[in-house]
């Protein structure tokens, strides 16, 4: 009676790791999204300040 204990034992601690990985990957797929978007305005900036200076 001792292994079904042990084999849902290593389903819920499958259960949460996977969970946490979720919450990790979707935290680490915002924050790339956010500094995405930072990189994209500097960009933009960068060239606007470049044709300014052209001028």
């Amino acid at each position: 009676m001792a292994f079904p204990s042990v084999g849902v034992g290593i389903l819920s601690g499958a259960l949460k790791l996977l969970s946490v990985g979720g919450a990790l990957l979707s935290v680490a797929a915002y924050l790339i999204r956010l500094l995405g978007i930072s990189f994209r305005r500097c960009r933009d900036s960068f060239r606007r300040s470049e044709t300014s200076f052209r001028r």
